[in-house]
């Protein structure tokens, strides 16, 4: 039993250690599902480029390592092409549109490493004109 004079901090400290609790779980659920992100996901899924639609179809159903997918994930304010939630793994389709603001995509996953995921990119054109090479890569990754 705990000491009701102990800070919130230590609490859950004290409550990490014995496993995770409910109020851990409604932190987690707050920066990775912020409202305005989840409406933008949704219009991301609905509105796929072709890259990321061929993708999309090799990760699907557990293909890849039987490691399960999702496309268009909301983490904090950003939205990932695709992620395994399991082992931390995210994977970027970009378009030339990455190619102005290289900024923003470093400081996004500098966020996101920061939180313990790792971060594969992939231009448009590699995933279309090979597949097989990008499929390898994220095939070798879902094995660490």
């Amino acid at each position: 039993m705990q000491p009701q004079n102990v800070p919130a901090w230590a609490r859950r400290t004290i409550q990490r250690a014995s496993g995770k609790t409910k109020l851990e779980k409604d932190e987690r659920q707050n920066w990775r599902n912020r409202p305005g992100t989840l409406k933008r996901a949704k219009h991301l899924r609905a509105n796929m480029t072709d890259a990321e639609h061929l993708l999309w179809s090799k990760l699907r159903r557990k293909q890849m390592n039987g490691r399960h997918f999702r496309h268009q994930v909301s983490i904090g304010h950003y939205i990932a092409d695709f992620a395994c939630l399991e082992i931390k793994l995210i994977i970027e389709a970009d378009g030339g549109q990455h190619n102005i603001d290289k900024a923003k995509d470093e400081q996004r996953t500098r966020w996101l490493e920061s939180r313990g995921y790792r971060v594969l990119r992939f231009w448009n054109n590699d995933v279309l004109q090979n597949l097989e090479g990008v499929l390898e890569a994220i095939r070798l990754a879902t094995l660490r």
